[in-house]
């Protein structure tokens, strides 16, 4: 994720994305608002529709639970479509 304030890359499991109280950047202090983009899950949707179908047979195939495929590419479709704006 980018800050929309000074443009620097800030992690999304970074400690200050992952605080309860007011979120800001590391390296400019300004405050931010973590948000999910729908134009992006929107683009996402039917590639991970297609490889959680892909990933479900896999994992049954290896006596896992289909679930867990579906799962994974839903986390990471979340991930994904996390931005930050300006508060």
């Amino acid at each position: 994720m980018k800050c929309p304030h000074c443009g620097k890359s800030v992690g999304i499991f970074s400690r200050e994305m992952n605080t309860w109280s007011k979120k800001q950047c590391p390296h400019c202090q300004e405050p931010v608002k973590v948000f999910f983009d729908l134009k992006v899950a929107a683009i996402l949707f039917v590639p991970a529709v297609l490889l959680g179908a892909f990933l479900r047979l896999m994992f049954a195939n290896f006596g896992l639970p289909g679930a867990l495929g579906s799962g994974l590419v839903v986390i990471t479709c979340l991930l994904f479509t996390m931005r930050l704006k300006p508060v």
